[in-house]
């Protein structure tokens, strides 16, 4: 494998208006305001005009069939739910019932492009027959607006508006109109294992965004402020020196202080970016980014991860690598603190497409180990060592067209049930392979988490790295079975027909994430013992395993389900856990028969056998 080098000027693309487009709310007073949107790729062009309305819930609200009412929709602005059917086929529907304009209202799954940052929604089936305006706005927003029509009403207006004197914003990176990404900073891991993390140094993240100027004068004094907020305490706060920018051009500064993860506790650290200059701005909306990495117990993604829901952030308009045929997406990564350490489970998502579903999908997790032989620090198929390897099948009557999941791994690689590192900084991948066949197949990419900058930058100091990239992929697999490191790389997104070229490489990070933990060797059956023992909601179970687990003291733990034949079919850890706790256990993929849970501490272990129906 050979690096890909870019330039750095890439990361200053952006796209020129002579109009502002906007969505405002106008009433009523307690939400008024400039939102954060996302477009559509179909539907009226909303730098045209603008459009003012007061806003109607459809009924359904998904509107995903003909809007029962009709009646009060004419003339009037439909608010719809995310989910269910395809966008354009909500704003037909939307559009057949006399709305002039649709709002959809993004929902709270992180692992599926929810939350507070909306996108741009995609045309799949009738695109091409709505002529109406359609915008998303992000999960909280929606909330408020809904709250507000309930309670008397809302009006709204989006559309184009004249160009502003005064006018900047975060620059960003469009493809296709739609493929729109933020030219900041990232942390080079979405989220990172707190015992990776020893002294100063150890983990810094580089902060920096670029300003574009959208208005007709230019900015003589912008400044980019950075902060960082772990909950409501602030633990980073810097703002660059003064710079110009002219009028529809891009400046940006790295600002002084990198942010040192050392001594900062576990938890969920917002990152918010603002560009601005002493000028008053009559859209400030897009002047700022908001985005968020974690410290946590024992993920490491190059994605940002959802804590709750214990899945690798899948965002952004773009499903990509879609096909029937092999392909394999790798994280590369170092543990500057390995030894000793475990690799006992991969996370990761999947998409099948539109009308597609799991059903029957095999996939593979997989940890590779990088061994260069003949020492001339390029990655070689023959050097890509497997030490690890999980397998899921979903039933045949799984109906889902997208999944998050975990695979739990099995050593390869010594006489340990779980991997463990054998020395530090060494270089891993982790990877999910899908040999090919009839399903087609997308690998989530968290695509609002942009890491050009990060790349860029490492690589113009010339200290670019294989565990710098955000992701590998290849669609070539060698003879051994593991994937072809020749044709491995970065994968461009031709976006205006005219081949591929530099400033259309992707460079979101995979949606892999791995558990990394000590390995807990107590081996006493410890289930007898006063104030230790499992009980479930429900046994047999088909679908969800619910425990009620009791301890006697705060405990670090390990999860195995085992079949009877031994084999493990499950492996997770926690730390921190209290006596009593209630983790629930996802089966749905397991074949019908008995189970044993076994929690593990590092006083002994505790086991109880459960029954999978169908």
């Amino acid at each position: 494998m050979n690096k890909i080098l870019l330039l750095i000027t890439v990361m200053f693309t952006t796209i020129v208006s002579a109009q502002k487009v906007a969505v405002i709310v106008n009433s009523p007073a307690g939400i008024a305001g400039e939102k954060t949107y996302g477009g559509a790729a179909f539907g009226a062009d909303l730098t045209t005009q603008n459009w003012t309305g007061d806003c109607v819930l459809a009924e359904p609200i998904a509107a995903c069939a003909a809007l029962t009412n009709a009646s009060s929709m004419a003339g009037k602005f439909a608010v719809i739910d995310r989910g269910g059917c395809n966008f354009d086929v909500k704003c037909l529907n939307a559009q057949d019932a006399g709305a002039i304009a649709v709002i959809v209202l993004n929902h709270n799954d992180l692992a599926n492009r929810g939350g507070d940052e909306p996108f741009r929604m995609g045309s799949v089936n009738v695109g091409a027959m709505v002529t109406i305006p359609c915008v998303m706005l992000g999960y909280s927003d929606g909330v408020a607006l809904k709250k507000a029509i309930s309670e008397g009403g809302a009006n709204m207006t989006i559309g184009s508006f004249p160009k502003e004197a005064n006018d900047l914003t975060i620059s960003r990176t469009v493809c296709d109109g739609s493929f729109s990404q933020p030219n900041v900073f990232h942390p080079k891991y979405g989220a990172i294992p707190s015992h990776q993390i020893k002294a100063d140094g150890d983990m810094t993240f580089i902060t920096g965004a670029a300003a574009f100027n959208a208005g007709s004068a230019a900015q003589n004094n912008v400044k980019v402020n950075c902060t960082i907020k772990n909950g409501t305490t602030e633990v980073y706060n810097k703002t660059s020196d003064e710079f110009e920018v002219l009028t529809d051009s891009t400046g940006g500064e790295i600002l002084e202080d990198v942010f040192d993860y050392n001594g900062k506790a576990v938890g969920l650290y917002n990152l918010h970016y603002n560009v601005n200059s002493s000028a008053t701005e009559k859209f400030s909306m897009d002047n700022n980014y908001q985005s968020y990495f974690n410290v946590s117990g024992n993920i490491l993604s190059k994605s940002r991860f959802n804590m709750t829901t214990r899945t690798p952030v899948n965002s952004g308009a773009y499903l990509f690598g879609g096909g029937t045929a092999y392909r394999e997406l790798m994280m590369p990564f170092r543990l500057k603190y390995g030894t000793g350490y475990q690799l006992d489970s991969i996370y990761t998502t999947v998409s099948t497409g539109t009308g597609g579903t799991v059903a029957g999908l095999y996939l593979e997790g997989r940890v590779y180990r990088w061994n260069d032989l003949n020492a001339d620090e390029d990655i070689s198929s023959d050097e890509m060592v497997l030490v690890s390897l999980g397998s899921i099948t979903f039933a045949d009557s799984d109906t889902r067209g997208s999944a998050s999941f975990a695979l739990a791994l099995e050593n390869l690689d010594g006489s340990e049930k779980v991997h463990t590192l054998k020395a530090d900084n060494e270089l891993y991948f982790a990877s999910i392979q899908y040999a090919g066949g009839s399903t087609n197949v997308f690998f989530g990419y968290d695509n609002d988490y942009n890491t050009r900058p990060y790349f860029e930058l490492k690589n113009a100091l010339e200290e670019l790295d294989f565990d710098d990239y955000p992701f590998l992929t290849t669609n070539t697999q060698d003879v051994s079975g593991g994937p072809d490191m020749s044709d491995a790389g970065l994968f461009y997104f031709d976006c205006n027909g005219n081949m591929a070229n530099d400033d259309e490489t992707v460079y979101s990070p995979a949606s892999i994430a791995i558990h990394v933990s000590k390995a807990l060797v107590n081996t006493k059956d410890i289930s007898d013992e006063a104030g230790m023992k499992i009980e479930f909601r429900q046994n047999p179970v088909s679908d969800e395993l619910i425990a009620t687990i009791q301890l006697n003291e705060l405990a670090e733990v390990n999860y195995n389900i085992v079949d009877m034949g031994g084999k493990v079919i499950f492996n997770a850890k926690e730390n921190g856990i209290t006596d009593t706790y209630n983790p629930t256990f996802n089966v749905r993929n397991m074949s019908p028969g008995q189970y044993i849970l076994q929690v593990n501490t590092d006083r002994g272990f505790i086991k109880k056998a459960f029954i999978v129906v169908r």
